[in-house]
């Protein structure tokens, strides 16, 4: 690995994510994707959850909310009905 890294490869690694668990997340009781290894497109209509998995990956993998534009904290994701938990399995090459 290069010790001369650029801005972006500070704060990310490259990799993989193969799956992303969401309980009591926003509109999500208890949902799991398993994104392909290449393209992945998710696509319905408004409030059916698409921005939540955007939401959830960013959370998951450390980013921070406010580069979202839409929640103001993290208490403000949790679907109030149980605890909430987030998994998100990633494999960096």
């Amino acid at each position: 690995m290069s010790t001369s890294w650029t801005y972006a490869s500070k704060f990310s690694k490259e990799g993989l994510v193969f799956r992303l668990t969401m309980k009591n997340f926003m509109i999500y009781n208890h949902e799991t994707i398993w994104p392909g290894p290449n393209f992945n497109v998710t696509v319905g209509p408004n409030g059916s959850g698409k921005s939540t998995i955007v939401t959830a990956l960013s959370v998951s993998l450390g980013g921070d909310i406010s580069s979202l534009h839409r929640q103001a904290d993290v208490l403000s994701l949790v679907n109030h009905v149980a605890e909430p938990d987030m998994e998100a399995l990633v494999e960096h090459s």
